[in-house]
């Protein structure tokens, strides 16, 4: 007798507690522990386009300036 009614309300607790939650999930914080180290990362990205961009600059006014040609 007792089974028959802690199979039922068993079987309802467990469908009860796998039911989909209404509460929407929390807004993961817009700041954390790793913005420094993706700000720094960043930062040196950017510096490291700087330097490839005037590299063939420089090779060409450091190669003008041995050659004895004015400098452009």
């Amino acid at each position: 007798m007792k089974v028959r009614i802690i199979c039922p309300l068993a079987l309802v607790a467990c469908l009860a507690a796998c039911s989909p939650s209404t509460v929407p999930a929390p807004k993961p914080p817009e700041k954390n522990v790793f913005d420094l180290l993706t700000q720094t990362e960043r930062r040196a990205r950017d510096l490291q386009k700087t330097l490839d961009q005037s590299s063939p600059r420089a090779r060409h006014s450091v190669a003008a300036q041995e050659r004895g040609d004015a400098a452009p």
